[in-house]
């Protein structure tokens, strides 16, 4: 009985395991993949604007009128 068991959980745990992995195919919509990318892509180059900025111009505040 015991090894008829083992011998089941051998079978279906790579099929198991294998459900769980996520598809290593084309992406379902590439419009929203490339929107993805783009969006991304953006994010990173106004992050990277901001670290630019030295600190003392975040004090900056405009004159009075």
């Amino acid at each position: 009985m015991k090894t008829s068991h083992a011998a089941i959980l051998a079978l279906a745990l790579p099929v198991i395991l294998a459900a769980q992995q996520p598809p290593a195919g084309a992406p379902a919509n590439p419009v929203t993949a490339a929107f993805r990318a783009r969006t991304f892509g953006l994010h990173r180059n106004v992050a990277q604007a901001f670290d630019s900025i030295p600190e003392a111009r975040f004090s900056f505040r405009p004159t009075p009128a």
